[in-house]
């Protein structure tokens, strides 16, 4: 196992040497005649591009001119699904050499003579990194494992960027607080029923993750978060609402079917039925799942009597009707929790980072020992996770480029002033993070690509502190 250690000004200029050494790497001594190599990248552009470009460069080489084997291809989730069966049985069948490939490729693939697993990128974890490099030598043969990496953090800092995609502001989680705690609670709270038995509620899940800029994963992570704290019950996707209409001459039919009748007394009109699930459940005292089921059934028990569903939103039984004040702390409780959960991942890749770049350094031995002994007492739970020596230092932001990114905050907000932005929004556009409210498509490009992106380098923290700073001044 070797690391390799880039020192570039530029990131252009890291680009176009990583992917000269990654040729010269393959065209070495140690990997020019190995069979099978599966090389991951974090993006799916650049998996395209290097193997693109390293079929351009190996075919007319002496080492892979001779092979009947394809040289190289790639493979992520965004290629059709037949280029990637095919990509994957060529691999298997020691048809393809190389695999340039995200995460994406691996889940599953028994191949037990991969010969190299090389990290173009670096790997998001140690979780990550063991399970990739673990897909070399499973025949127990010796295999070869290499890593890039580079001393500007812009590898690292790439990476951060999935972590505070999935950063939360406390002003999201109460907006997020209040709409699932609106319900009113009325139930008594004699010695008999201490306990409220929960209310309804349908959460939709599309326009929140627009609303809050939150990802569906972030919401459900809150949500999860509620659930464990028995402040609600997570009870799934269910469609909204339902339509019953009674195509026969037969009006007696929707009284004899126990959830049509019900569902009757709700809707004004008694031809067209029209209720919501969240009511009809409640109206029949029976959970939202049994509700769906023989609505479901209706359709098959008689033909006259259809049954149609408007789209799902996801259902909670919330159990407490909360005061401001509890709502307050509840928010500062869960904005506590995801920011330490937050610091946690960010810790991980550090210390990955730091491993990583200390074997670089020591010139990547062939043994590894020191990576092999932090990999060891990482998962062992033996590993001092704050010890200094996996700290990476926050880099140093030059007088000149703060002020430029301060005029540049202000030069932005100015010309946006229509839209309301948080802090996080605009630190996020400055670095480059795909948000559902500011997607990557529409932000990257026009006057908006000037500043997309454009702070990579500068530490996350700072970006955001200098925005907030701006805009409390502003407001």
């Amino acid at each position: 196992k070797s690391l390799f250690l880039f020192m570039c000004e530029h990131l252009n200029d890291y680009i176009v040497k990583c992917i000269q050494a990654l040729v010269e790497l393959l065209l070495s001594q140690q990997f020019d005649n190995l069979s099978s190599t599966i090389i991951y990248c974090n993006r799916q552009q650049t998996t395209e591009r290097v193997a693109q470009y390293l079929r351009t460069r190996l075919q007319n080489t002496s080492a892979y001119k001779s092979r009947l084997t394809s040289i190289a291809d790639c493979y992520h989730a965004g290629l059709p699904a037949t280029q990637r069966k095919r990509t994957q049985e060529d691999f298997l069948n020691g048809k393809l050499s190389i695999v340039v490939a995200t995460v994406a490729f691996g889940m599953g693939i028994d191949k037990s003579d991969v010969r190299a697993v090389i990290h173009y990128d670096l790997p998001n974890s140690f979780e990550a990194y063991v399970q990739e490099i673990g897909r070399a030598g499973r025949d127990g043969l010796d295999a070869l494992c290499h890593t890039f990496i580079t001393l500007q953090n812009s590898d690292l800092n790439e990476l951060k960027k999935h972590i505070f995609a999935k950063s939360v502001d406390r002003y999201m989680i109460k907006c997020l607080v209040l709409s699932i705690f609106s319900v009113a609670c009325n139930c008594s709270k004699d010695e008999s029923d201490i306990r409220c038995k929960g209310h309804l509620l349908t959460l939709n899940i599309a326009q929140l993750v627009i609303s809050l800029d939150l990802s569906e994963d972030c919401i459900i992570t809150v949500l999860c978060i509620l659930e464990s704290q028995q402040l609600l019950e997570m009870l799934g996707y269910y469609p909204s609402a339902c339509k019953i209409t009674n195509c026969g001459t037969e009006p007696k039919l929707f009284n004899s079917i126990p959830v049509v009748a019900e569902a009757a007394k709700l809707s004004k009109d008694v031809d067209h039925i029209q209720c919501s699930l969240c009511q009809l459940s409640n109206a029949m005292g029976q959970s939202v799942s049994e509700v769906y089921k023989q609505l479901q059934q209706c359709n098959s028990i008689n033909s006259t009597i259809v049954v149609s569903f408007t789209s799902s939103s996801f259902f909670v039984r919330v159990f407490y009707s909360m005061p401001d004040d509890d709502k307050d702390k509840l928010c500062d409780n869960l904005h506590k929790t995801l920011q330490e959960k937050e610091k946690g991942d960010l810790r991980k890749l550090h210390i990955l980072y730091a491993s990583l770049q200390q074997e670089a350094e020591n010139k990547g031995s062939g043994s590894s020992k020191a990576l092999k002994l932090k990999i060891s007492l990482y998962f062992s739970g033996n590993l001092d996770m704050k010890s200094h020596e996996f700290v990476v230092p926050k880099c140093q932001v030059a007088e000149h480029i703060s002020l430029q990114l301060k005029k540049d905050i202000r030069t932005f907000l100015e010309q946006h002033s229509d839209e309301t932005f948080t802090s996080r929004a605009v630190a996020r556009i400055f670095h480059g993070i795909n948000s559902p409210k500011y997607p990557a498509h529409l932000w990257s490009t026009g006057r908006n690509a000037y500043y997309w992106r454009r702070y990579l380098d500068i530490d996350f923290e700072y970006i955001l502190q200098q925005v907030t700073s701006i805009l409390t001044v502003s407001y």
